[in-house]
This record gives structure tokens, sequence and C-alpha cells, in this order.
């Protein structure tokens, strides 16, 4: 890099860099810009092939001190910029996306769970014990056809419950129809008319 005055008076100052980021420069000029005192600051490439920048500053003021303070002012603020950076990286590299829709997730503070603010997907936070709830069903009755039970199921002589019937004789069987520390319940089916009741043991 190098630096050439062009020319320099009380009010005006023009100087040529060579090999320079024409980025850094432009940070320069903001910061001049910025100055109450400064009425113009411009930065162009004087031609593309020759990579050569020029700088033009009027001022109220020293121009040349101006384009010195606004230049250490614009190394600070990129110093500020890169610690900042630096700071956040590690931020950055902890962040997670949602795996279904790339939506960064968001931190609940209280449960610790990332949540995707557009399809609602969870990550994270206390792990859950999965509980397998096995949910009894009572069945009132066992199903059997007209016919069925009779040679398999004893018999027993008992009156049948059903009004009008005048049967005598019921098939019996036992079943675990509540919680296994109850006892279990006995059915009955008239073999006569095929009413079925049940008698809790």
């Amino acid at each position: 890099m190098d630096i050439q005055l062009i020319n320099s008076d009380a009010k005006e100052a023009s100087i040529a860099i060579k090999d320079a980021d024409i980025g850094a420069l432009y940070i320069i000029q903001h910061e001049l810009l910025k100055n109450k005192d400064t009425d113009f600051a411009g930065v162009i490439i004087k031609h593309p092939l020759t990579n050569e920048i020029w700088m033009r500053v009027t001022s109220k003021s020293n121009p040349m001190s101006q384009i010195s303070a606004s230049t250490d002012t614009a190394i600070a603020e990129v110093g500020k910029l890169q610690k900042l950076i630096n700071s956040q990286i590690k931020w950055f590299s902890q962040m997670k996306f949602c795996p279904t829709c790339d939506v960064r997730l968001k931190k609940d503070n209280t449960t610790s769970i990332l949540t995707c603010p557009k399809c609602k997907y969870t990550e994270g936070g206390p792990k859950e014990e999965k509980q397998t709830i096995v949910q009894e069903t009572e069945s009132d009755f066992l199903v059997l056809d007209e016919n069925e039970g009779k040679e398999v199921l004893s018999t027993i002589e008992i009156q049948c419950e059903k009004e009008g019937c005048d049967g005598n004789e019921a098939v019996w069987w036992m079943l675990q129809t509540r919680s296994a520390d109850e006892p279990t319940t006995q059915f009955y089916r008239c073999t006569k008319c095929q009413h079925t009741w049940r008698n809790y043991a």
C-alpha cells in the first residue's frame, strides 16, 4: 500500500492511495461525514486498472487532521466490531434449526425447550419417561353362539333370572373383569332361553 498527497491547503486536501481496500476508505469517509466541520468527503476509484483510490476532503478546519482523527475512530470502531463478532461466534455456532422447515429454534428460558415458531417442533428440555398405559377394558359378557359352550363349559343347577323362563340349568364360567386384586366375576347362561347374567363373588 502506498499513499501520496496530491494537494493540501487550509480547507481542502486530496490524497491518492494505491493497493488499498476501498471498503476501509468508505469507513473513514463515513466518520469524516459525521464531523460537523466537514463540508465534503468523497472516495473514488481513479481507474480500475491502476488500483488507485482518491480521497478528497473539504472542511472548515484542517482537513488532514480530520482525516487522521477519522482514521483513528474508524480503526477503533472496527476493533469494537471485531470483539463483538468474536464474542457472538460461540453463540452463533450453538444455534439450532428445525429439521423440518429450517427455521431457528427459540429457547424457553424456564423449561430449556427449543421450539420451532413455524411448525411447533420441539427439542431438548427434561427427558420425559414414556409410560405405557394399559387400559383395562371391562367386558360385561362373554359372547357365545347359541349352541357354543354346552359341551365345553360346566353346567350348574340354578334358576334362570329371566322373568317368564322356568329354566333351572345354566352353563357357567368365571372372568377377571376388574383389577387383579379384586375377585373374579361368575357368569351364567340359561341353557333353555340363553339369557346371561352374572354374579360377583
